[in-house]
């Protein structure tokens, strides 16, 4: 049976060792969930414009580093300590990746609207956006309910997110569980990128649109639309989305279809991510659409 684990440089052993080795100094304490290179894609200046989308309510102008954070996000410290090791190397981990992704950022916005057909930009930013999608608080909080649910909704949910899995390696993915919630969480968190998230964006057709007018992103910028056949009840991840959206900048937004239907030559929409609190403005209005030139 082939192995259902996406392949790539970032996601190799080798890879991961060297990050734990750099990460052994690893202090950084309020860690991003949304990576600052992205943040800075929409500022004005020296800030962006933050704005509580649950209620409604802009706040003061502020620069990236302090926005779309937490504290200890990644690193999980022990009650009497101030960093909690191993885990503190998963920052260095995420740093590398997001420092290569942003020249792969520049090349795409580069290249203009149009469809996106260079494999290897593909593959790259498909880890840098499967690690994006899942490394949300929100996702945080769902994975932590999934840990501590029974066993057979954990095989329900795992027979929806990753429906080639075998019952051998549903109960091989359980034997390896660690006895802490919190930990197994991130362990989680790489799991499911490497078995479903990333495959599944690499797979699908992907295409530039410029926008008609200034876009906004948010907190958990990979977003996720509904679409026959699936309603959003039914969506379990990347695999049953009709359409995922990645505002790239103010004027271009990335999208990727599903890899059946061909790729539309116009969108309309009003939608300004998946917000779980926090948007992003550029600070020159919202924007009402989507157009896609031909290169």
């Amino acid at each position: 049976m082939a192995d259902p684990h996406f392949k790539h440089m970032w996601l190799s052993e080798e890879f991961i060792a060297e990050s734990r080795a750099l990460g052994e100094n690893e202090r950084t304490r309020e860690q991003h969930y949304v990576p600052q290179l992205y943040l800075k894609r929409w500022m004005v200046g020296d800030v962006v414009q933050p704005v509580l989308v649950d209620r409604r309510t802009p706040l003061r102008p502020q620069p990236p580093k302090d926005i779309a954070k937490k504290t200890n996000f990644y690193s999980l410290p022990a009650p009497d300590s101030t960093m909690g090791a191993p885990l503190r190397w998963i920052e260095t981990h995420l740093s590398r990746i997001e420092n290569d992704c942003a020249h792969r950022l520049d090349q795409l916005e580069r290249g203009g609207a149009g469809i996106v057909a260079d494999d290897g930009l593909k593959r790259d930013l498909a880890v840098f956006l499967g690690l994006q999608a899942v490394r949300i608080p929100s996702n945080r909080e769902r994975h932590l309910l999934l840990i501590e649910g029974p066993v057979r909704a954990k095989r329900e949910f795992y027979r929806h997110f990753v429906p080639a899995m075998t019952d051998a390696e549903f109960h091989a993915l359980l034997a390896q569980a660690h006895p802490d919630p919190k930990v197994q969480a991130l362990n989680l968190m790489f799991s499911d990128m490497e078995l479903a998230t990333a495959g599944a964006l690499y797979r699908r057709q992907w295409a530039v649109f410029r926008t008609t007018g200034p876009a906004v992103t948010c907190d958990d910028p990979v977003v996720l639309v509904a679409g026959p056949p699936y309603d959003r009840g039914a969506i379990y991840g990347v695999g049953r989305s009709a359409v995922v959206f990645y505002p790239l900048n103010p004027q271009h937004l990335l999208v990727m279809f599903r890899p059946d239907p061909a790729v539309p030559r116009r969108l309309s929409t009003r939608r300004a991510g998946n917000p779980k609190r926090q948007s992003r403005d550029h600070g020159r209005g919202e924007h009402d659409g989507l157009r896609k030139t031909r290169r």
